[in-house]
């Protein structure tokens, strides 16, 4: 390992997981799901605002990432997969919009270490987020809480880097 740049630990374990999902392994789809599955949840939970709903977007993520990484090109593996959960989540948004949105509740978290500081991070978290617009609080997850790079950001959004810095200056504001 390399415990000064463990960046390369993940690009390389990455690549070693998009070589296993295009030849379609069983145990590349289970190393997807360990790696992945409570990264994805948590940003579709954060961008639905119901569990359920983001627990049914994270199994088609997986599935569709399984299926479908493409085969013609180099793939950032996590940003594809934020991208690709980021477009299920707009999807749903788009399809619910007669609903209202419940609130996300601290049960709908994966368990964490401590109940009561999480669920105070999170009422703070959704409060500070709840007015910024969709790729202000999409930028903002991805960097500030799921911790990707501004070219990772970018790749998610398809924006540029540039841009990226601008739309998190606002959100901060």
């Amino acid at each position: 390992t390399h415990p000064e740049h463990p960046e390369q630990d993940t690009g390389s374990s990455d690549a070693r997981l998009v070589d296993g999902l295009r030849a379609g392994t069983p145990a590349a789809f289970a190393g997807l799901h360990d790696r992945y599955a409570t990264g994805i949840y948590n940003l579709a939970l954060r961008v639905v605002r119901h569990g359920p709903d983001a627990e049914d977007i994270t199994q088609d993520v997986l599935i569709r990432a399984f299926e479908r990484l493409p085969q013609d090109r180099e793939v950032l593996l996590r940003p594809w997969l934020y991208r690709l959960t980021l477009n299920r989540c707009y999807d749903y948004l788009r399809g619910s919009a007669r609903r209202p949105l419940p609130i996300a509740s601290g049960t709908d978290l994966p368990s964490p270490q401590d109940p009561y500081e999480q669920s105070e991070l999170q009422r703070l978290l959704e409060g500070a987020i709840g007015d910024l617009t969709r790729r202000q609080r999409a930028a903002l997850l991805l960097k500030d809480v799921h911790g990707l790079s501004l070219v990772e950001v970018a790749a998610c959004l398809d924006l540029t880097p540039g841009s990226v810095e601008v739309l998190l200056a606002r959100a901060r504001r």
